[in-house]
């Protein structure tokens, strides 16, 4: 690249990663750089490239962190089928809403305990 097509770069930074363009961005990210635009406008370079079509993610990440292209490639790693991964999944999130649920009622009833003590309505 000559110096002064590097001039013309507009470097970004992407979740702590330094790209010498938006350009280099897209193509690494796997996003068309409308999306890319986008992001810089609404303020969520954090999150672009993360998602996929429908609001589905582009990996699949497991609790551990570890992150895989597809959910085929996670089930393949952890030695089970698909089918597996998507039930252990699923029952992860159940757990995890059954969690949010206590915690949202025992802070509505130590919110109605409060109200009474500090004479609210």
């Amino acid at each position: 690249m000559t110096p002064a097509q590097e001039a013309q770069c507009n470097p970004v930074e992407i979740r702590g990663v330094l790209y010498r363009s938006q350009s280099a961005a897209c193509r690494a990210l796997g996003i068309h750089p409308s999306t890319l635009q986008r992001a810089l406008e609404e303020g969520r370079l954090d999150t672009v490239g993360l998602w996929g079509r429908a609001g589905k993610p582009k990996r699949t990440v497991l609790p551990d962190g570890r992150s895989f292209e597809s959910r085929a490639a996670a089930a393949k790693s952890l030695g089970i089928c698909i089918t597996s991964l998507d039930r252990r999944i699923r029952q992860m999130e159940e757990e995890l809403n059954e969690h949010w649920k206590k915690a949202e009622e025992a802070g509505l009833v130590m919110f109605k305990s409060c109200r009474s003590h500090m004479r609210l309505k």
